[in-house]
């Protein structure tokens, strides 16, 4: 009796140790599974972590290129204004020197040559207008480099003449001693004129009788051209010559403020007429009617 209750005490006892022994593996089975899960979802925010760093560094790095591209643009225009304004100016400053020393050069042939022309208005304007001509080469080249550089920079026809405007203010500075020489040098030869005819006409007192007559026909015609002359402000010149007639003499030259300009006096008994034309191709126009 006691033997059958010792074996059956032994097998309860070993099934209880089967039992246990399993319901540890299966804790152990179930602790790997969790540590298992967990781990693919670490690796999971791992590698998504990772692909958004990676996306902000390759924007920071598409920004910082796209930066940088910008800032290389905006030096390689600065550079090409800079250097664009540097070739005008050494064109300016060139031509500025260049125009500077002919007018040297023609000033000192017109005062030596206009000696021989003292009597003579009209050859005395004939050798100025000869050296206006050599000062207008020299602009006209200096206007030429111009052109090229701004056509070699395709730069805007707006920002050339600025340019040109430059270099005409060298022009009129350089040109200036020149037609203050010629005023001189006019208005002695026309005095010297004006006193040749003073003696002709002393010497032509015999026929006085005639002239007296003479003056007082010509003084009625000189009022109405006069009166007829004023009309004429704002027309073309040439339709007051036809009018009235021809002009005793006249004077037509450069204009003091521009180059491409002309001006001029128109003389008529009693009067004179002056006028101005925009360029050489344009007619002239009357300006003003001054009584002598």
């Amino acid at each position: 009796m006691k033997k059958t209750i010792l074996a059956l005490m032994l097998c309860i006892a070993v099934a209880f140790a089967f039992t246990a022994c399993g319901s540890d593996e299966e804790k152990a089975e179930d602790k790997e599974e969790t540590k298992t899960e967990q781990s693919a979802e670490d690796k999971a925010k791992e590698e998504e972590q990772a692909k958004a760093e990676a996306e902000a560094k390759a924007k920071e790095e598409a920004e910082k290129k796209a930066k940088e591209e910008a800032e290389a643009k905006a030096k390689a225009a600065k550079e090409k204004k800079e250097k664009l304004a540097k070739d005008y100016k050494a064109v300016v400053d060139d031509y500025g020197k260049k125009l500077e020393d002919e007018g040297k050069v023609v000033l000192a042939e017109f005062d030596s040559e206009s000696v021989k022309y003292k009597k003579n208005s009209k050859k005395t304007k004939k050798l100025y207008l000869k050296k206006v001509d050599a000062m207008k080469k020299v602009y006209t080249e200096g206007t030429n480099k111009l052109s090229e550089v701004a056509k070699t920079n395709k730069d805007s026809v707006e920002n050339l003449k600025k340019q040109e405007d430059l270099l005409k203010a060298e022009y009129k500075k350089a040109v200036k001693p020149l037609k203050t020489s010629y005023s001189a040098a006019k208005k002695k030869a026309v005095e010297a004129e004006k006193k040749a005819a003073e003696a002709k006409k002393k010497a032509e007192e015999k026929k006085k009788a005639r002239e007296k007559a003479k003056k007082k026909h010509n003084k009625k015609q000189k009022k109405s051209k006069y009166e007829i002359a004023k009309k004429y402000v704002g027309k073309k010149v040439k339709s007051l010559i036809k009018k009235i007639g021809k002009p005793s003499s006249t004077d037509i030259g450069p204009a003091d403020d521009d180059p491409e300009a002309k001006e001029g006096i128109y003389y008529w008994s009693g009067f004179y007429v002056t006028a101005e034309a925009k360029d050489q191709d344009s007619p002239m126009i009357v300006k003003e009617v001054v009584k002598n």
